[in-house]
């Protein structure tokens, strides 16, 4: 696959050259520049025409030394060609095909952001240098990299949402950025809560170049329990905490009456989640036998109660009564979801 080709028109007197430039002269004697350059107002046009056929070098990162390689057809004689700082090898005369390795220290003495960019020079044989379109080569920046101006942005992956759930029906979405000069610097994350990243490697995330800053590819938080994410990026020195606040969330709780209860007493259970409510309804294996009503709702044995308050940390009162003729063991029982789905049961029954 050829990567880029160059192609830079030389006004070159093509047959005169060769015996201004005669090859055994030395070093210092084999060019007269000034007639080589009246020579070229008036000469036919020649070609130096540089090939780097090396594949895609762009799009993965390279952690190790690099193989470029390519071809060169010229009018002149090419006495060496460059790519980067290193000087690439003549498989066949006049470097008609060539080779050049290049070590991480190259590629990373190159980077700038993600990329080493690599310089394709051909120098013939009077000094004169002839470039080629510049290669360019994905590379992470060394481990452990600064990342200046790095900020850390989480929010829910529902927009709208004030928290995340524990059960994998919603995640923690990360924005991170930095400056520009950061792009190709892996970034490192952790969590206070027990949870797990998605779309990180082993080494972190990777910054990319995007206008005018570097960002991150999509990354994910999803917990695993509940409790303040507590999100943590760091680059090297740099490191910044998530100041979201935003809480991991298990399905809702009940608290007030439970279990075994008195029939003819006016009972209270109360539901709530540090999320947010989205509705609670209830079953009995004798409805004729209890009453039980909720915000809003006369009868949740009928009807649900649905929420839609916008505020994480809520709290529902639900009025329970068994008729004083309800036998022992008659059942109630109660749910309430979260606005993620998460569901969590409460039960009461007659006791004996």
């Amino acid at each position: 696959m050829i990567m880029s080709t160059a192609s830079i028109k030389l006004i070159c007197a093509i047959s005169i050259l060769p015996l201004i430039c005669a090859c055994d002269q030395p070093a210092g004697e084999r060019c007269d520049l000034d007639a080589i350059e009246s020579l070229r107002l008036d000469a036919d046009d020649g070609e130096v025409v540089v090939n780097v056929q090396s594949g895609d070098l762009s799009s993965t990162a390279n952690a190790g030394a690099v193989t470029i390689s390519g071809s060169l057809s010229s009018d002149v004689r090419i006495e060496r060609l460059n790519v980067g700082s290193a000087a690439a090898k003549g498989l066949t005369p006049n470097f008609a095909s060539w080779s050049v390795e290049l070590s991480q220290a190259q590629l990373q003495a190159a980077r700038d952001g993600e990329f080493a960019h690599l310089s394709v020079v051909a120098t013939d044989v009077c000094g004169v240098e002839h470039a080629s379109d510049e290669v360019q080569v994905r590379v992470d920046a060394p481990a452990q990299s600064p990342a200046p101006g790095l900020k850390l942005t989480v929010t829910p992956s529902v927009p709208g949402e004030c928290y995340v759930p524990i059960d994998g029906s919603g995640a923690a979405r990360l924005l991170l950025e930095a400056d520009l000069s950061a792009a190709g610097v892996r970034v490192e994350l952790d969590a206070i809560v027990d949870g797990e990243f998605l779309g990180v490697g082993d080494a972190g995330v990777r910054l990319i170049a995007d206008g005018d800053r570097a960002a991150s590819s999509p990354v994910s938080f999803r917990a695993k329990a509940a409790g303040a994410l507590a999100l943590v990026a760091s680059a090297g020195p740099d490191f910044v905490l998530d100041d979201s606040g935003l809480e991991a969330v298990s399905a809702p709780s009940f608290t007030g009456a439970s279990g075994a209860v008195t029939a003819g007493l006016a009972l209270v259970v109360r539901p709530r989640t540090n999320g947010r409510l989205a509705r609670c309804w209830a079953s009995s294996s004798a409805p004729a036998m209890v009453s039980v009503s909720g915000p809003g709702v006369a009868d949740l044995l009928i009807e649900d109660a649905v929420f839609d308050e916008p505020d994480c940390e809520q709290e529902a009162v639900i009025d329970v009564q068994f008729d004083m003729a309800a036998a022992p063991g008659v059942q109630l029982q109660l749910w309430c979801a979260d606005t993620y789905g998460q569901i969590g049961a409460h039960s009461l029954s007659v006791q004996g």
